[in-house]
């Protein structure tokens, strides 16, 4: 059965401009930016994959489940993984789909093009150091590193996020929800809300034919 995603299936897309999230975090600190700046639908479109796996089946039925809209580019927003076999493969993958459908593209890795890990390898990069809550994230993760499988990256900043954010003074089950809901972890994340402007200013900057 193909992946179906509700919003696009109730309604035709607002924007030519598009934006395809891998995962909710993603997706709801994108959306938390938007909103902060006055912008909505009709200004970008943020969808959320609900997974990797469904990545290369949203963006190849984006035009057929918007109803038709004039979807002119697409930006997509994933993790890089281990940079294995698969991900180098769904890194191809992407942009020639986009190509067959003649939209524009854009591809977002995060933390960055060059590196292994997650979003929260990103996180785990801004947080502050000399903190509490970095302090016992370091010390679980050193408990835990003799007798623990061996983890990826991205696994490995994960489960080390988790115990940061819990360090938040309120429980979060996600980093997203951390961040768009408190404005401690905003404050002391600014460096991940940069980076994630940064990808909404060239989405919206980015000329359509």
């Amino acid at each position: 059965m193909a992946f179906k995603l509700q919003k696009t299936a109730d309604r035709p897309l607002q924007s030519s401009r598009v934006i395809v999230c891998e995962g909710r975090d993603e997706f709801e600190i994108l959306g938390w930016i938007r909103e902060q700046r006055g912008l909505g639908e009709g200004d970008v479109e943020l969808l959320d994959a609900k997974g990797r796996s469904n990545l290369p089946i949203l963006l190849g039925d984006l035009r057929f489940l918007s109803g038709g809209s004039d979807v002119q580019l697409v930006a997509v927003v994933l993790d890089a993984e281990e940079q294995g076999a698969s991900d180098l493969a769904l890194l191809r993958e992407l942009p020639t789909i986009a190509q067959q459908h003649r939209f524009a593209y854009l591809q977002r890795v995060l933390p960055d093009p060059d590196s292994v890990g997650a979003l929260e390898t990103l996180v785990r990069r801004y947080a502050n150091v000399g903190d509490a809550a970095s302090f016992c994230a370091n010390a679980w993760e050193t408990c835990l590193a003799p007798t623990s499988t061996p983890w990826t990256t991205a696994q490995k900043d994960k489960a080390w996020s988790h115990v940061w954010l819990a360090g938040q003074k309120a429980f979060y089950s996600r980093f997203g929800v951390a961040l768009t809901q408190n404005a401690e972890v905003r404050e002391h994340m600014s460096g991940v809300v940069q980076h994630f402007e940064t990808l909404l200013d060239e989405v919206l900057n980015t000329s359509l034919s």
